[in-house]
């Protein structure tokens, strides 16, 4: 008898573990089959499928999407150059505001220096504030410096997105004038 019940529950384990893997794979291809429809995936190994004779219009729009993606490229690229352009910009008015700020500061220290010459104020309160504005403009120039750094940096960064600009428009400027880029260039823009 007891052979008999561990006979049936393999038999019902066996039926429940092919059943649940013929539905794991259903499952999965259920969901690929979802993913392809929504980003419009092409599975290549049908794709290679395709008879030579109709796969012209694909190449010419093969060509296109090239085009386009060099466009977007070039885009890219400027907008960076727009971005570290700001940057530098941000880095020479922190500079300059850390300019005055250290003009003020140095103003300050020698009034108070001349207090303390002329043995006036507080004696402890002229020291003390002295020395912290001598603390604040080694930390202005520090600042500076480390300003001055990023921008050397960011410099280099900028020259070489010019350049990188430069060799990308004459990449467009080459694929407008090529059969595909001129056929891109002279089509109608979809509406919406």
């Amino acid at each position: 008898m007891k052979k008999l019940i561990a006979t049936i529950s393999c038999f019902f384990a066996a039926i429940f573990l092919v059943t649940g893997c013929q539905t794991t794979k259903n499952i999965t291809t259920s969901i690929e089959d979802r993913v392809t429809t929504i980003t419009g995936a092409v599975d290549q190994g049908l794709y290679e499928e395709v008879p030579e004779k109709d796969r012209k219009a694909i190449e010419s729009a093969e060509s296109r999407l090239a085009f386009a993606a060099e466009k977007f490229k070039l885009a890219k690229l400027k907008k960076e150059l727009a971005d570290n352009r700001k940057k530098m910009a941000d880095y020479e008015e922190e500079i300059e505001k850390n300019g005055r700020e250290k003009a003020e500061a140095t103003v300050n220290l020698l009034k108070w220096e001349a207090i303390s010459k002329a043995d006036l104020g507080k004696p402890d309160v002229t020291t003390k504030t002295i020395t912290n504005l001598k603390s604040k403009i080694l930390k202005l120039d520090a600042d500076t410096i480390d300003i001055q750094a990023k921008m050397t940096t960011l410099e280099g960064r900028i020259e070489s997105l010019s350049q990188e600009i430069d060799g990308q428009t004459q990449k467009v400027k080459v694929m407008e004038t090529e059969p595909a880029g001129a056929a891109v260039k002279s089509e109608p823009k979809a509406s919406n």
